[in-house]
């Protein structure tokens, strides 16, 4: 629960910590079965209007969602995004056509 600009100043025993990205570990494992590189930034779809974390978290609904079908989330603005739900989650297909198998 600590503020994000506060993280890199945590220490143990003086140590300095680091933060890992469980949520982005779904990527690194699913390019590691198939034997792919995973881009440097799985979650930049070269959509700036787009925010970072709908960005991931239909990334991850994608992966982890029990149908084929994911529904749009309220918090989804496809005009302030320039695209409609559907072609929103085909942008990151494309991006991850090395792991589309898993969605």
């Amino acid at each position: 629960n600590i503020p994000k600009e506060f993280r890199q100043h945590i220490t143990i025993d003086y140590k300095p910590t680091v933060e890992i990205d469980f949520s982005g570990m779904h990527a690194v494992m699913l390019y590691a079965e198939v034997n792919a590189v995973l881009p440097d930034d799985p979650y930049e779809i070269d959509l700036p209007s787009a925010s970072r974390d709908i960005i991931k978290r239909t990334f991850n609904a994608l992966i982890n969602a029990p149908t084929k079908r994911l529904q749009e989330p309220t918090s989804y603005d496809a005009q302030t995004v320039g695209l409609s739900w559907d072609k929103f989650k085909q942008r990151i297909m494309e991006k991850h056509s090395s792991i589309r198998k898993f969605f």
